[in-house]
């Protein structure tokens, strides 16, 4: 599978996507799904895999965790290093080449599954990497939504992308733990501006078509 962050073009506008209203508001959406997991759990030493431009990075160490990001792309990792985030250190690896000596309290896999070779193997390798009681955070583009449907039909960073469903995120990391799953970011860029009450109403309902699949796995 091509990693469409080696390109220096690529990686230059990721961030720019943030600052669009519809980008904007999917990022609030998403960091708000992700803190509700995190409610009660202890911070400590994360494991960031696919950390990108460092910008879920910010949001852990604003959080209270001690981040460490891997990024196999260049020209994202140089990104990250630029904006000096307090309690992050990046390093330029793939994942499957680090063996840190200590162990992590946490992993956060954040949009990241969607571009591995080796979805499975990359979980189980760093399953390894954490402690006994420690815990995994993910999240995954949902195949089954509007945005999913729509970005596999486009030519883009996400033509080669696997999107999952939660049946399928379930398969990944049912053999590991207890899994807490969460779906959010309902409305398709046409209704953004209606966000909050579609977001209210589907969650009420329990729909499993939001955009972004959220959960955590307690070991």
């Amino acid at each position: 599978m091509m990693n469409p962050f080696e390109e220096k073009e690529v990686a230059e506008n990721y961030d720019g996507w943030y600052q669009t209203k519809v980008g904007y508001i999917y990022d609030y959406l998403e960091k708000k799904t992700i803190a509700n997991l995190l409610k009660h759990k202890k911070r400590g030493r994360m494991l960031e895999i696919g950390s990108g431009t460092g910008h879920w990075s910010r949001f852990f160490s604003k959080m209270g965790f001690e981040v460490i990001g891997v990024e196999k792309s260049k020209h994202m990792y140089d990104i990250s290093k630029r904006k000096r985030i307090k309690n992050a250190n990046f390093l330029n690896e793939d994942i499957f080449n680090y063996n840190p000596d200590k162990k992590f309290d946490c992993a956060a896999f954040i949009t990241t599954l969607e571009f591995l070779e080796n979805d499975k193997k990359a979980v189980n390798h760093v399953i390894n990497l954490l402690a006994d009681n420690g815990f995994i955070l993910f999240g995954v583009l949902n195949k089954n939504s509007f945005l999913g449907q729509q970005r596999k039909k486009e030519k883009n960073i996400f033509t080669d992308a696997r999107f999952y469903t939660q049946d399928e995120i379930k398969e990944i990391f049912d053999p590991h733990g207890e899994i807490t799953i969460k779906t959010c970011a309902y409305p398709s860029p046409k209704f953004i501006n209606y966000y909050a009450i579609i977001e209210l109403i589907k969650k009420m309902f329990n729909f499993k078509n939001g955009n972004f699949i959220a959960g955590r796995v307690d070991l």
